[in-house]
This record gives structure tokens, sequence and C-alpha cells, in this order.
């Protein structure tokens, strides 16, 4: 299961631990919050620097409102469990991953930049008699999806980058073969703790959403819905469009540099290969990749490291499996 900011996706996966791969099974389905009673499509977290004080002083300080907002989310997750079990009903277990800052314990979430805070999640889950132990990160599962699917972008690299994008930014890294804790790194920052020159952080320059949504706040009578929409009047050369669009490829040069340059100091060794996934890919892959935003990363990007578009949205959801499995 793969929650998400505004939705959650269910897959079912098949292992095969002794190959050292997963692949995806036939059931799939797909829930938006809103479509849940009590959802508050109007919903603001706490700041995420007063978030991150409140979790080092283990003082969440939750309102009821982030509870209520909380609640549905836990009631979206029972739901998919039902759904998943009356259409396929044959599971050895089921694994979770979520965004946001997790307990020391890995069983909530203590910081969240696009959501409710759910510190006992696990709990609410038990109580509901859904067998999860652990809330696993978004973005560790994207990678050991990218890992361990069959047909995997990351599979056999030793050193890569991934970066997914969608509410969003997942973050990702492999060194060595093994993906990289940001928990325990030193200097090893989220996209969200990285910042372009003018202060704004890497992730609210490149994810999706925040593209969209900053677009819309000054085009109230031309709102769009998608990315794409986006690269298409940028190519189109609207001003707004094509400043945000070089807003999102300086930040993806900066994110890059700073990852490659990780890579290198602790190994001495070069990247291999950068995967980009989840909404961002799908966006970067329309005309072929050869689109204004594409064509821009390029140029400001070194040839020597390939860059792969990963377009299925459910690597996330076989992670989590896999960590649930065979962890």
């Amino acid at each position: 299961m793969d929650g998400g900011a505004t939705k959650m996706m269910v897959q079912s996966i098949r292992i095969f631990d002794q190959y050292d791969f997963a692949c995806y099974d036939s059931y799939n389905y797909e829930i938006c919050y809103e479509e849940i009673p009590g959802w508050d499509k109007d919903f603001q977290p706490e700041d995420t620097q007063l978030q991150r004080k409140l979790a080092q002083e283990n003082n969440l300080n939750i309102s009821d409102s982030e509870k209520r907002q909380g609640n549905i989310i836990i009631e979206t997750v029972q739901f998919c469990y039902q759904q998943a079990l009356e259409n396929h009903q044959v599971t050895s277990g089921v694994g979770l991953c979520f965004p946001g800052l997790k307990t020391d314990k890995k069983d909530g979430t203590v910081l969240l930049v696009n959501g409710p805070r759910i510190p006992d999640f696990v709990l609410q889950l038990r109580k509901k008699k859904i067998p999860i132990d652990h809330i696993y990160n978004d973005s560790d599962c994207c990678v050991i999806g990218e890992i361990r699917g069959q047909s995997g972008a990351l599979r056999n690299i030793q050193h890569g980058i991934y970066i997914g994008g969608g509410t969003g930014i997942a973050d990702g890294l492999v060194i060595d073969g093994n993906i990289a804790d940001f928990n325990k790194q030193d200097n090893l920052k989220r996209s969200w703790e990285l910042t372009l020159p003018s202060g704004v952080s890497i992730e609210s320059c490149l994810a999706p959403k925040c593209l969209i949504d900053e677009y819309n706040t000054t085009n109230l009578n031309n709102p769009i819905i998608s990315l794409e929409a986006l690269i298409n009047l940028a190519e189109n050369k609207h001003p707004t469009a094509d400043k945000l669009i070089n807003r999102a490829v300086e930040a993806m040069r900066i994110l890059i540099t700073n990852r490659v340059k990780y890579i290198y100091k602790k190994t001495g060794q070069f990247c291999q290969k950068i995967v980009i996934g989840q909404r961002l890919a799908v966006a970067l892959s329309s005309g072929g990749g050869k689109n204004i935003f594409m064509n821009k990363i390029h140029s400001v990007l070194s040839q020597d490291v390939p860059i792969f578009l990963s377009t299925d949205r459910r690597t996330a959801a076989l992670g989590a499996a896999w960590k649930a499995a065979c962890s």
C-alpha cells in the first residue's frame, strides 16, 4: 500500500525472494481521501520548522482538526485493506509506505509537509485488525521498487540517484548498492531542506503539485491541472510557465549536483544512473521526452550520467511489499 498526501494505492505483489526480485500481480486499486466523508480539502499542516521543533521536544501538540484529518487516512487504509482481501484473498502480508519523518520505532509520523501527522499510525491500524508493524518511508520504497522490481531501473546499480515527484519530492540515493538513510548520513539533506539561492526549497520548485499550484495562483481564470499543461504553456512562451520551468530546471540541477558530489565524496566513484519517477517522470516523458522541460534538464547536466524516466507509479507499493516480506 502506497499512501500519499491526497490518495492511496493498493497493489498486489508477487515476491520471489530466492531470486531476489518481485513483480506486479493482478490486483490494483486507488482511492482519493476526499472520497471518504469528513476529508478537509482545505486542511493546512503546521509550519515545517514548528513541526521539527515540536518533534525534537517530543511534544507534537496535534490539534483536533489534524487528528480528524489523520483519522480519515486511517479509515482509508482500513477500506483499502478490506477491498484487497475481498478481491485478492490469498495474501501473506501487507506493507504500507507513507511520506514524512517517522517516529523512532517507525510506527507513526511526526513531521509531514503536506498532510496531518499521525504519531500512533500503527496502533490505530492494529486496533482495526490490520497486520502492519511499521510505516515505511515512501522514498525508500520507491528506491527498493526500482532495485527489486523485475524490470526496476536501479537493478544492479551500485551508485544511483532517485528523484520522484508528485505532491512533494521523494528523495533516494543508492551508495555501494545500499539505500542511503537520510536520517543517519551526515550532510545528506532532503529536497525540502535544500534551497535555491533565493531561499525557496528545491521541493517547492520541482514537485508537480507545487508548480501547478504556483501557476494557478497568478492565473485564476485559466487554471491548469497537470504539469504537462504547464510544459505546453512554456513551449508556447507563456511568461509565467516559462519562469516556473526555468526555476524547476535550476532546482533539478542543484539537487542532482548535490547528490553526485555526495556519492563521489563517500565512494570516490561516479554516479551510474539518475532515475526520475512518479508524476514528474510521466510529465517529462511527454512528447517522447523531447519537451522543453526535459530538453533544458539535459542542457544543464553532464551527459556522462544517463537519465531514466520511470513512469510506473506502482513502484513504491512494490517496495513496501518487499520490506514487509523480506526485511
